[in-house]
């Protein structure tokens, strides 16, 4: 279990040596990694997440 100050996330075995491999080539923390990756997302989604934003907030 993948532990955030604010949530716990369950990662699969191949998720968790999937971001130590990634960790090693770019030099971020697994946590860095899983905000990196999540921010890229929101980036690409962002004019779809406008309109859920919207409607829920």
């Amino acid at each position: 279990m993948e532990k955030t100050k604010q949530t716990s996330v369950h990662l699969e075995e191949i998720h968790i040596k999937y971001l130590s491999l990634m960790s090693l080539i770019t030099g971020l923390n697994k946590s860095q990694l899983i905000r990196d990756i999540i921010d890229n997302d929101m980036e690409q989604n962002k004019e779809i997440i406008k309109t859920y934003e919207a409607f829920l907030y």
